[in-house]
């Protein structure tokens, strides 16, 4: 479990303005996304610091549907109270996805927020089309938050 919080030493600290902060602490949209039986659900917190970022992920092993999923990718992007911009990915286990969510925040200029995508595994390899469900599954959370 350890192995999932990264140091601020390894993540990415650089200068950005202009971002969209949701109103909203949190929000879950169970099985968005259905493809030969494979689930994604998008789930949201609203964070200011590294250790709410800790904190949720022990609230989220709590439940059954988070610690029995095939993969619980995430990202996050906090504004820092030196004005700059710390943000991270893990991709769970799922090759090449720690890259998907964090690139459609930082295009929707999402900050102090995490957003996790749970993927339940079907039995059928998906191939590309999980990268697709991947970056549907953020954008689609980002919209309910938009909207809201």
């Amino acid at each position: 479990m350890k192995k999932r919080y990264k140091t601020e030493e390894k993540q990415t600290l650089f200068w950005f303005d202009d971002n969209f902060e949701a109103n909203q602490n949190s929000l879950f949209l169970k099985n968005i996304i259905e493809d030969r039986g494979s689930k994604y659900s998008a789930t949201f917190f609203k964070i200011t610091d590294i250790e709410q970022i800790k904190e949720r992920f022990k609230e989220l092993q709590k439940y059954k549907f988070y610690k029995k999923a095939t993969h619980n990718t995430y990202a996050y992007r906090i504004n820092m109270p030196d004005g700059s911009l710390l943000e991270w990915k893990n991709d769970d286990g799922e090759i090449w996805w720690w890259n998907c969510i964090l690139t459609v925040m930082k295009q929707e200029k999402i900050v102090n927020s995490m957003i996790v995508i749970t993927r339940y595994y079907g039995g059928v390899h998906l191939n590309n089309d999980r990268f697709k469900h991947l970056l549907d599954a953020t954008r689609d959370i980002i919209l309910n938050l938009k909207n809201s």
